[in-house]
């Protein structure tokens, strides 16, 4: 796994990965801005050239400016085609804490026809919602939406939204379903057809617990999850990638930031020991105001200023210690050597982003891509890229002298001519 450092200034491109809305210093915002994976730092993939800066025509009538809402694709039709990214609820700034309009970004003609719309909406709407969680369910063409607050009081319930018909229902389940929560992650494991829920604040206290929700049966369970617990937190992200939930960032007590990448196994439902490796080109540029991380082992809050400029403290390890360290890692994650409950250790390089909340992360194909947030008074408009393939290395070992000796001698091993040795 490695981390990358993007220009945050996005640049107009061809396909669609799209930072909508969101709070800042000025209060809610409404810009579109949009960048394609391949060509994030200004440079087509494909050798198109260096594509120009700039905002992209948009038609129709977009969104006030808000904060605390949800932003999801949902793509429908034989292949996709029929695309579009629903904004629900929100905090717009004055009035109600919670706004219950929706509003559609029509993405089917590309970048080059974008369109706003409010459909026409049947059924019952949830009502007014903030700082809740919303996913696309492609075996349902519908998006679940685990609703947050109302700005009364926190809620639990559970609405479905036809992404055709633009229909509303609530979601029928049995099993014990999370409690009341907002501020909490979402993320939907198309592997399983599983809605994981994580984390949020209940109006006490901050929440490290996980509720898993199989859509094909309306049952939700609360699993029994091996490895080290994530320190209860709320507006972290939580990102499903190819059978595991990558889980960064948040807020802990006393507002504090985290800065950590956590890993659920589902296949191990197992949260996997992560291990920060220094990279070679952060040590020959000094500490960057990024370089902040938590280890398995440390608190993860970091001290200092909340401007994200604290002194580096990234663990590194000899990556040629990989082999040894992946052998003994189940071990050293329980005080007994004997026991063997243990878990995976999943190694990180580069320099990943700063302590943050209320930032976005989005999976785009291996990928994941960290945007902005903020941490205290501090807005954040920083961009950085986790791929999520592993690093290949090479060991390479001098022979011992015994190697060397047996080497050497086996040519001569049932020789007739050395037989009388």
């Amino acid at each position: 796994r490695r981390w990358e450092s993007s220009d945050a200034e996005m640049e107009r491109a061809a396909e669609l990965e799209a930072a909508l809305g969101g709070g800042g210093t000025d209060g809610g915002s409404r810009p579109i801005i949009e960048i394609e994976p391949e060509r994030r730092n200004g440079v087509s993939g494909g050798g198109g050239g260096i594509l120009p800066p700039g905002r992209l025509f948009v038609s129709g009538t977009p969104p006030p400016g808000r904060n605390g809402h949800t932003a999801t694709l949902a793509r429908s039709g034989p292949s996709g085609e029929n695309a579009r990214i629903v904004i629900i609820g929100g905090w717009l700034g004055t009035g109600p804490l919670a706004a219950s309009d929706m509003h559609v970004l029509d993405i089917s003609g590309g970048v080059e026809a974008l369109r706003w719309y409010q459909p026409a909406v049947r059924g019952t709407p949830p009502g007014p919602c903030n700082m809740h969680s919303a996913d696309y369910i492609p075996n349902k063409n519908e998006i679940y939406l685990f609703r947050g607050g109302n700005g009364r009081e926190y809620l639990n319930d559970l609405h479905a939204l036809d992404c055709d018909t633009y229909t509303w229902r609530q979601v029928q389940t049995r099993g014990a379903a999370p409690q009341q929560r907002a501020n909490h992650s979402s993320a939907f494991l198309e592997e399983t057809k599983e809605l994981f829920i994580f984390g949020g604040w209940n109006g006490r206290e901050r929440l490290n617990d996980i509720h898993i929700l199989n859509t094909e049966t309306g049952v939700w369970t609360r699993p029994h999850v091996g490895g080290d617990l994530p320190y209860p937190r709320a507006g972290m992200t939580l990102t499903a990638l190819r059978g595991r939930l990558y889980l960064f960032g948040g807020s802990g007590t006393s507002s504090k930031c985290f800065n950590d990448l956590q890993i659920l196994d589902r296949k191990e439902m197992a949260w996997l020991n992560v291990t920060q490796i220094k990279d070679s080109s952060v040590e020959s540029g000094g500490p960057s105001q990024h370089a902040q991380h938590r280890d398995s082992s440390q608190s993860g809050q970091t001290d200092g200023d909340s401007n994200g400029q604290a002194s580096s403290d990234w663990r590194a390890q000899d990556p040629g210690a990989h082999r040894a360290a992946n052998l003994v890692s189940a071990a050293s994650q329980s005080g007994n050597p004997n026991d063997e409950d243990g878990v995976a250790t999943i190694f990180v390089e580069g320099c990943g982003p700063g302590r943050r909340a209320g930032h976005t992360a989005t999976a785009v194909d291996r990928q994941i891509f960290v945007f902005g947030g903020s941490c205290g008074s501090d807005y954040l408009n920083d961009f950085f890229v986790l791929d999520t393939d592993p690093i290949p290395y090479i060991d390479i070992a001098e022979p011992t002298s015994i190697q060397l000796c047996e080497r050497r001698l086996r040519k001569f091993y049932n020789d007739e001519e050395f037989s009388d040795v």
